[in-house]
């Protein structure tokens, strides 16, 4: 029997998942130490602005990057479809079907 197996798709969606969710923790803890820093005046004030900034870039970056995944995950599943899609075909040819 041929068997198309579909698993490995998912782990790697929610391995991006994971990866993305770490990201933002990181980049929130620096983000908000800086913040902190900023707001007692330790550091000069101009750059609470560019804080902003950046931390504008890392979101844009990382919806982009939630696309990407998602527009992944989409084309695996169409490579799912297909796969199960020519086996089904190949097993009804194997057995003398159409």
């Amino acid at each position: 029997m041929i068997e198309y197996k579909t698993s490995g798709f998912d782990g790697l969606g929610n391995m991006a998942r994971a990866q993305r969710e770490e990201s933002e923790r990181i980049w929130e803890s620096v983000r908000s130490g800086i913040q902190h820093l900023v707001d007692n005046g330790s550091v000069d004030p101009q750059v609470g602005p560019l804080l902003q900034a950046r931390d504008a870039e890392f979101r844009q970056k990382a919806g982009l990057f939630d696309e990407s995944v998602v527009d992944q995950q989409n084309a695996m599943n169409r490579v799912a479809s297909i796969g199960q899609e020519g086996g089904g075909r190949m097993r009804r040819a194997a057995a003398g079907g159409a």
